[in-house]
C-alpha cells in the first residue's frame, strides 16, 4: 500500500511538471513569435500583425488547430473513461475549433463578405452598427455562446480551467464586437493601432482557450491513471 501511494505521488508530480512545462510553452511561444515578427518587420512593425494574410494569421490558425486537437484528445480520454456525454461534448468543441481553424486559414467569412454580402449591401438587422457583411463573426459568437451552457460543466472539475475559459470567451467577445464596428471614420494611424491591439488580444484569447483545453486533458489523464491504479490488484 505504501509503495502504491508513493507511485501515485510520483505520477502526480510528473503530471504537474508536464502541466507547468506545457503552460510555459503554450504561453511563451506565441509571445516569442510575435516579438520575432515585430523585430523582423521594423520599422513597419504593424505589417506582420494587422493584415489579413500575415504571419499573425498563420500563428492564430496554428493556435486554433492546437485547440481543436486538444479538444479531440479530451474526447478520446473521456471515451476511455466510458463517459459518452463528455465524449460528445468535447468532440463538438473540437469540430467547432476545427471550423474556426479553416476559417482563419482560408478566410471563409472575409471572402463571403467581400464577394457576396458587401457588394449587395447586405446587413443583419440586430447588428445595425456593422458594415455590410461584417455581421458573420457575430453569428459565430452567437453560435459559440449558445453552446457555452452545454460545455460549462466540463470545466467545473478544475477551477483554473474554468477561469481560463471564461476569460478567453470574454476577450473573444470583446474583439468580435470591436472588429465589427465601422472604422471608416478613423484616421489610418488610429485604425492601424486599433487593429494591432485587436489581433494581440485575439491571440491572447486563443492562448487561454488552448491552456484550458490542455489542462483539462491533463486532468482526465490523471483520473485515468488513478482509475488504473485503483483497478489493479494489490501485490
Amino acid at each position: 500500500m505504501k509503495r502504491e501511494g508513493f507511485n501515485r505521488k510520483v505520477h502526480m508530480q510528473t503530471l504537474k511538471s508536464i502541466e507547468r512545462l506545457g503552460i510555459v510553452c503554450i504561453s511563451g511561444c506565441p509571445i516569442l513569435f510575435v516579438a520575432i515578427f515585430l523585430i523582423a518587420a521594423w520599422p513597419n512593425w504593424w505589417e506582420p500583425v494587422v493584415y489579413e494574410r500575415s504571419p499573425m494569421t498563420w500563428l492564430q490558425s496554428v493556435l486554433l488547430l492546437l485547440c481543436s486537437i486538444s479538444a479531440f484528445l479530451c474526447a478520446g480520454l473521456c471515451k476511455l473513461e466510458g463517459n459518452t456525454r463528455k465524449t460528445l461534448l468535447w468532440s463538438g468543441i473540437g469540430l467547432f475549433f476545427l471550423f474556426l481553424t479553416l476559417d482563419e486559414r482560408f478566410m471563409f467569412h472575409e471572402n463571403l463578405r467581400d464577394t457576396f454580402f458587401a457588394p449587395r449591401g447586405i446587413r443583419m438587422p440586430p447588428f445595425y452598427w456593422t458594415s455590410p457583411g461584417d455581421f458573420v463573426p457575430l453569428l459565430y459568437a452567437v453560435l459559440g455562446l449558445a453552446g457555452l451552457p452545454l460545455v460549462f460543466h466540463l470545466f467545473k472539475e478544475r477551477r483554473s480551467c474554468l477561469i481560463l475559459l471564461l476569460t478567453a470567451v470574454l476577450l473573444g467577445l470583446v474583439i468580435i464586437v470591436t472588429d465589427s464596428i465601422n472604422t471608416a471614420h478613423m484616421s489610418r494611424q488610429a485604425r492601424t493601432i486599433e487593429q494591432f491591439v485587436e489581433e494581440i488580444v485575439e491571440t491572447a484569447s486563443m492562448v487561454m482557450f488552448l491552456n484550458a483545453f490542455f489542462l483539462m486533458s491533463a486532468c482526465y489523464l490523471g483520473q485515468l491513471i488513478d482509475a488504473g491504479k485503483a483497478a489493479s490488484p494489490a501485490r
